[in-house]
């Protein structure tokens, strides 16, 4: 993980061969999971899954796979700074946002830089790459917030169930949109969705 600011992040998206050994240890036991996520069960991946490619971000994982692998890393979803969800009117707020921070750095940039340069990024290949392969932020160490995969945070509508909307952040390889640390998807995914496109990382105070 790489300390931001009070709080640590995971240095890239949580990797296929890290969910693999989730769904090991927990051999098909969906405890761990928040109330609003009981219509979920199974944390396996959604079809198509790439599973050999085990240094490659986990995608079709739902909110709630996200969310049940951080509490069981001991960690949790990225969401406001100090604990808890955050509020989609603060996503864009990096004294507020876990995932913004580390994305934007403190003064909130549009791109993960350091020092006002920032590398090259997977928002527009059309596949996957190997997490931490591809640009590194704006704290050393932090790779592929912008693209790669589009991450789940902890932020959504309402507390009702799978057709909760649930923000996404970061762009991804797709090209869709602008891939910067700004995008956000706040209409668009369910809690119960699984898509190729969609991974997550993890954060702990």
């Amino acid at each position: 993980m790489v300390l931001v600011n009070n709080f640590y992040m995971d240095s890239t998206e949580v990797t296929i061969g890290q969910y693999n050994e989730f769904l090991a240890a927990k051999g098909g036991d969906v405890s761990g999971q928040p109330d609003v996520c009981a219509f979920n069960t199974t944390y396996a991946p959604g079809a198509g899954e790439i599973s050999d490619k085990l240094a490659h971000p986990m995608t079709y994982v739902d909110w709630c796979d996200a969310w049940a692998f951080c509490a069981w890393a001991n960690k949790r979803l990225c969401g406001a700074i100090g604990g808890g969800p955050i509020a989609e009117a603060n996503i864009l707020e990096p004294t507020q946002c876990q995932w913004y921070r580390g994305c934007g750095g403190p003064s909130g940039d549009t791109h993960p830089s350091i020092d006002g340069n920032y590398g090259q990024c997977n928002d527009d290949s059309g596949d996957l790459m190997a997490a931490g392969s591809t640009c590194e932020g704006s704290y050393p160490g932090l790779f592929d917030t912008q693209s790669n995969a589009a991450e789940w945070i902890d932020s959504c509508s309402s507390e009702n169930g799978a057709d909760d909307m649930c923000l996404t952040m970061g762009g991804s390889y797709t090209g869709v949109g602008s891939g910067y640390c700004t995008q956000n998807q706040s209409d668009y995914f369910l809690r119960s969705d699984r898509y190729h496109p969609v991974g997550f990382r993890c954060c702990s105070q």
